[in-house]
């Protein structure tokens, strides 16, 4: 029969969680972008070159990893590579709301930007393995659109928290985030 669009949804609907997992990484992603640098000002770290030094080390990090992403993904599973990606932002976002120090906000940087660096390429790899390849350009486009989308519901979701609890409020946010997806993979992931 033919093929469309609906039915590789139908067929792979492991397509709504990598979506979902672009999605709310890009939330996340603006939300140590956009109330990073508030928590730097906090430890005496205002120099524009310094703040943008410790965005930086994110890309960075992230930019190695994926680099080595053959290596990692011949010995991890799609679903363990996840796993990880989520303890990441949960370590990378829970110790900035309890505490800060120039050392933690680095951590936060350089984690996150490890776990960006498994989960995008995991994520598009994954798509290309369950997508048809006449629909892999439209299916994989979407990776991008879901990406904007995070970036633009950031600071419609974390704005009022932040106005409410400050920056603290966003990270404890962030990181609980990344474990209520990691008790949502576990409780519906079987493999």
């Amino acid at each position: 029969g033919k093929i469309t669009l609906a039915g590789i949804f139908r067929a792979a609907p492991v397509l709504y969680g990598i979506y979902g997992l672009i999605f709310f990484s890009s939330v996340l992603l603006y939300a140590l972008i956009v109330y990073g640098p508030p928590l730097m000002e906090q430890v005496g770290i205002t120099s524009p070159l310094h703040i943008g030094m410790f965005v930086a080390s994110m890309g960075l990090a992230s930019a190695l990893t994926s680099a080595m992403y053959g290596r990692i993904k011949r010995r991890f599973s799609y679903r363990g590579i996840i796993i990880v990606s989520l303890l990441l932002w949960a370590a990378a976002f829970l110790p900035l709301a309890l505490n800060t120090t120039r050392v933690l906000i680095a951590a936060a940087f350089v984690l996150y930007g490890i776990s960006q660096g498994l989960l995008s390429p995991a994520c598009m790899v994954w798509i290309g393995e369950v997508t048809p390849s006449g629909y892999l350009g439209r299916v994989s486009s979407y990776l991008g659109s879901f990406a904007f989308l995070g970036q633009f519901a950031s600071p419609l979701l974390f704005a009022p928290l932040a106005s409410g609890n400050g920056a603290q409020g966003v990270f404890i946010a962030s990181g609980v985030s990344g474990i209520v997806l990691l008790a949502i993979l576990f409780a519906f992931w079987r493999k």
